[in-house]
């Protein structure tokens, strides 16, 4: 092995060990943010804040209903109002986890929202949505009850929440071809609106929504784990 070789050998060794050192920070940095935000979305004057949230909307006592529901990038906070018989639940999304949270709630208000308009899917309904100055941007939601996903109702028991999720061994082939089969209904349901632009559906007039909000996607939340601007993302109001 001649010198320079061994240098460009070195070289190469040094650069792949640099980013592996600069990603293992960034995993370290998203666990932090992770556990602060779970801080948060937990403390006192946080829930407070929500049951001051759903009054002023409902003009109505609210109560916090526990536990509080803590999903990949969203919180739902169970709320029970005065006088009404069902329970509402308030969706935020969880600090320092979506890249654009205001876009990415009202872009999903509208989806909602247009999807109940336009398919015969069973859509939560949402009653409110905006920014609210001690809140953020939240949604109210009817709360159905349901606390599963249907990946959850597929797997098998996991002693350890981090460990990859594997389907139940004994599930019967009937009820795999049943749940099968309504998701296939789903998706046929959501491939059939066509759209004159690809982007994030917004709300222009009560009930009417258009392609006028850049494309948010799930992938954009990672630049949460590096330091990567959010400049290289499409400007506000972007579409193709």
């Amino acid at each position: 092995m001649t010198a320079r070789h061994s240098l460009r050998c070195w070289v190469h060794l040094h650069q792949v060990r640099k980013i592996q050192i600069s990603g293992n920070l960034a995993w370290d940095q998203g666990d932090e943010l992770w556990e602060k935000a779970m801080k948060q979305v937990r403390l006192s004057s946080t829930c407070r804040k929500i049951e001051s949230l759903v009054e002023r909307v409902f003009g109505k006592h609210a109560t916090l209903v526990t536990p509080i529901i803590i999903g990949g990038v969203n919180v739902l906070y169970p709320i029970r109002i005065e006088g009404l018989s069902a329970n509402v639940l308030v969706r935020l999304p969880c600090p320092d986890q979506a890249v654009f949270p205001a876009e990415k709630t009202l872009a999903e208000a509208a989806t909602a929202a247009f999807i109940g308009q336009h398919t015969q899917l069973p859509v939560t309904k949402v009653s409110y949505h905006g920014v609210d100055a001690d809140v953020g941007p939240f949604m109210i939601i009817e709360d159905l009850g349901s606390r599963r996903g249907t990946g959850q109702a597929l797997e098998a028991p996991r002693e350890d929440p981090k460990d990859t999720p594997v389907l139940q061994p004994d599930i019967s082939e009937i009820k795999l071809r049943s749940l099968y089969a309504k998701m296939a209904r789903c998706m046929l349901q959501l491939a059939q609106p066509a759209f004159p632009r690809i982007g994030a559906l917004v709300e222009i007039n009560p009930g009417s929504y258009g392609v006028l909000g850049r494309p948010i996607t799930l992938n954009m939340n990672m630049v949460q784990l590096s330091n990567i601007p959010k400049l290289i993302f499409a400007p506000e109001g972007a579409t193709y």
